[in-house]
């Protein structure tokens, strides 16, 4: 955590910003929570309702927030394509950066290596005309190509007989992730770091300068 707060800063540069990294646990009552988190609602916790309330209040001492920024990485990555699938109305831009599974954007499989069912699942509707409406880029290292990424299969926790339908490895599945926004409508951009495997800081720095990018552009007369 602490390695990509540094990373956002550097690449934010001197522009006035504040970066909110939320943790959520790992174990509550004994009981392993590490995932849940990526897939929204798990194990009677919301955390898109978590996360709604860090940012509320975090923003309290000023009263609010200005433009939201949303980024993550690896498994942080699966948490923010979910929670902007249903709130990009609420973010001004979106990175993700190396996940490790993907949700398509694809009605015909079943959530959440599809959208199929996401209503029932998470009691929202997936808005993907606001994620038309904000910039969004993929990055990953050139090199994440590891196949055998946590294995979730028909009855295992958050399984699905779709798990791999975007590939065997990170970089397939951003690559597949791409492909579905941009057969989406979605102007999503996808940059590869050179020479880079599944590592924090390099992608964490590429993904802050694109988002100082969009702040100085939001912020042009």
């Amino acid at each position: 955590m602490t390695g990509m707060v540094a990373a956002m800063r550097e690449g934010l540069g001197d522009r006035e910003v504040s970066i909110l990294a939320p943790l959520f646990p790992a174990t509550l009552g004994g009981e392993d929570h590490s995932d849940g988190y990526k897939f929204l609602i798990s194990g009677g916790i919301d955390y898109i309702a978590l996360t709604k309330a860090m940012i509320n209040n975090a923003a309290a001492p000023g009263g609010r927030f200005g433009p939201i920024y949303l980024y993550g990485f690896s498994g942080g990555a699966q948490f923010a394509e979910r929670y902007a699938l249903f709130h990009s109305a609420t973010l001004s831009g979106l990175v993700l950066a190396s996940p490790g599974s993907v949700t398509l954007l694809d009605d015909t499989v079943e959530w959440w290596p599809g959208l199929a069912g996401a209503c029932a699942a998470i009691g929202l509707s997936p808005d993907l005309a606001s994620l038309c409406g904000i910039p969004v880029a993929i990055v990953i290292g050139s090199e994440d190509r590891v196949a055998g990424l946590v294995a979730r299969p028909p009855g295992s926790p958050h399984g699905s007989i779709h798990e791999g339908l975007a590939g065997n490895s990170r970089l397939e599945r951003a690559r597949s992730l791409y492909a579905s926004f941009r057969n989406s409508g979605i102007e999503a951009s996808f940059h590869e770091v050179e020479g880079v495997a599944h590592n924090l800081q390099p992608v964490t720095l590429k993904a802050a300068e694109m988002i100082a990018q969009w702040i100085d552009a939001a912020e042009e007369p």
